[in-house]
């Protein structure tokens, strides 16, 4: 990242210095005056003893709270409605969820009940059902002697005739419970619970990763509320030696909420996924249905025989459209009322809204960055070593606060606060130069009660320019 010009109070850029207060201007013009003169500048302690100059710094922080918290106050509002437009989807596609379960499972126990039934018809036939062929007949002394032979042989072919029935129905047991119940409800079923419960295994992680994000930014939010106040009501100097910089908190803030922003479109990402997974899995579903319909009265015609009460919903079934009925019950404007959907298409400026427009809205939101940094005197991007068998240079960035301190970010683009990030007080920095051409240990040495501390970091500037700007803002003897 280059550093930012808008943002310094440069004594190069007098359009800054001249939009700087007053008192300001002449500390910087001062500090100038006497690096021209040869003269060693004050500490920046020294200068916060100045009450004008303690106050500008002052009223720069209270400008920064001021930009932080309506940044926030907006991006909080939006993230509360991105989160609760999710939450309607999630409900409407739940009570959609429910209701095609419970089809599924109805529909699985009609055809167990008619499997029950057709059994229970088998079971009378060939135990309970009385057989006529044994009728009028003189069995006395051995004797088999039919009486009426035609009734006789019609009664022989009714008896099998309900021994045919009897198969036919038990061929159509067995196709209901392997083919229709098995062979494809029961898959069908067994799959469309796999998927969604996956999603919605998701969904409930993707919450709580939320829920912690929130607990984070809350946090966050709160220690830097905290250190304003604090400095802000400060009159006894205690900062001076409490190694505290508002900007540092006001970064680690800004990732929270950066975090929580990612974790909200993470699960309207899988929300919308979810949207798309049910209508395709309800179209699979309607169709399974369908066909096991057809199936089923197919093969009731060839047990009971066909009828004008057959045809009907057969003839019903032939029109049914999987795709078309499954798309218009999730429609968008099924799941989303209209006031939902004027806000969406006020947020993103589009007349019309599309799942193209959802993922636009859900998804690719951006909040954009606060305009200034009050609270930083200069950014400059350094290589610094950091570690291993041999030198390792890689890019950081080092920022410069009105709170006095450095502060060494590993992670130049993000600007990420983490543990890595060092925190080094300006007034107890040395930079000592190597053999080596443009490399330097920058020291920060801290007075203890009984023993000093000390950081120590290699650094490596391109040209003696940048070494310039360097010891200019760290108030470093050239």
């Amino acid at each position: 990242m280059e550093p930012n010009p808008d943002v310094i109070p440069d004594e190069k850029n007098p359009n800054v210095l001249n939009a700087m207060p007053q008192n300001v201007q002449n500390l910087f013009k001062l500090q100038a005056q006497n690096k021209f003169l040869g003269k060693d500048e004050p500490t920046n302690q020294e200068m916060l003893k100045d009450p004008n100059i303690k106050n500008a710094f002052l009223q720069r922080k209270q400008e920064s709270f001021n930009q932080l918290k309506k940044w926030d106050d907006k991006r909080s509002l939006f993230l509360n409605t991105h989160r609760n437009l999710i939450e309607t989807i999630l409900l409407k596609l739940d009570k959609r969820i429910k209701i095609s379960i419970f089809g599924m499972q109805s529909i699985i126990q009609f055809f167990r009940d008619r499997i029950t039934q057709e059994s229970e018809y088998i079971k009378f036939i060939n135990i309970k059902l009385t057989k006529l062929s044994p009728l009028y007949r003189d069995t006395e002394n051995n004797a088999n002697i039919e009486l009426y032979p035609g009734l006789t042989k019609a009664f022989c072919e009714l008896d099998d005739l309900n021994i045919k029935k009897g198969k036919l129905l038990t061929d159509f047991v067995k196709y209901l419970e392997n083919n229709i119940i098995r062979d494809i409800l029961q898959k069908e079923n067994s799959e469309y619970d796999k998927k969604v419960n996956q999603y919605k295994e998701r969904i409930v992680s993707l919450k709580k990763s939320l829920s912690s994000l929130n607990v984070e930014a809350i946090q966050k939010s709160s220690k830097y509320s905290k250190l304003f106040q604090e400095m802000l009501q400060d009159t006894t100097n205690k900062f001076k030696t409490e190694k505290k910089d508002l900007y540092m908190y006001e970064m680690a803030f800004v990732k929270a909420a950066t975090e929580q922003n990612l974790g909200s479109r993470k699960l309207a990402k899988e929300t919308l996924e979810l949207w798309q997974e049910c209508l395709k899995l309800e179209c699979g579903r309607i169709d399974t249905i369908k066909r096991s319909f057809q199936y089923y009265l197919a093969k009731y015609i060839e047990v009971y025989g066909k009828s004008t009460m057959v045809d009907i919903p057969n003839k019903i079934l032939e029109i049914v459209d999987p795709v078309k009925d499954s798309e218009n019950q999730f429609l968008i404007i099924k799941v989303l009322t209209q006031e939902e959907l004027t806000f969406i298409k006020k947020t993103i400026d589009k007349n019309e809204v599309t799942f193209k427009e959802l993922k636009v809205f859900f998804e690719e939101f951006e909040i954009k960055d606060m305009p200034q940094k009050p609270l930083v005197k200069k950014e400059i991007t350094i290589l610094r070593d950091v570690g291993g068998i041999t030198k390792n240079f890689k890019e950081c960035l080092f920022i410069i606060t009105i709170d006095n301190n450095l502060l060494i970010l590993d992670n130049p683009k993000e600007e990420e606060v983490n543990e890595s990030t060092f925190c080094l007080n300006i007034d107890h920095l040395s930079l000592v130069p190597r053999k080596d051409a443009m490399l330097y240990d920058l020291i920060e040495k801290v007075p203890g009660f009984l023993f000093d501390s000390s950081n120590k970091f290699l650094i490596k500037l391109p040209n003696e320019d940048k070494l310039d700007e360097l010891k200019h803002y760290l108030n470093l003897k050239s």
